[in-house]
């Protein structure tokens, strides 16, 4: 899983990328429904890595893995088919 695919569902479920001046190989994201915080590495991500990495921003695995799982996501203006499926 890349991690344009890892911002996509996170902003499905809410969830915010908060800015800052640091060097780019993590971003940091809010959730604001749980008002929790989590670093996400930027580059390809092993599923056990993302299941880590998003597991204190999201109310479960599940709710992360469905979203986008049959539709389309908004990436840059254009819409595009997510096929990718994370068990």
């Amino acid at each position: 899983m890349n991690y344009r695919e890892v911002s996509d569902r996170l902003v499905a479920l809410g969830c915010n990328e908060l800015l800052g001046g640091r060097a780019r190989s993590h971003r940091k994201w809010f959730n604001p429904a749980t008002e929790k915080a989590a670093v996400i590495p930027s580059v390809s991500l092993k599923p056990e890595t993302v299941r880590r990495a998003v597991q204190p921003l999201v109310l479960g695995w599940q709710a992360f893995a469905d979203a986008f799982r049959s539709g389309t996501t908004q990436a840059g203006g254009m819409l595009r088919r997510n096929d990718l499926v994370v068990n």
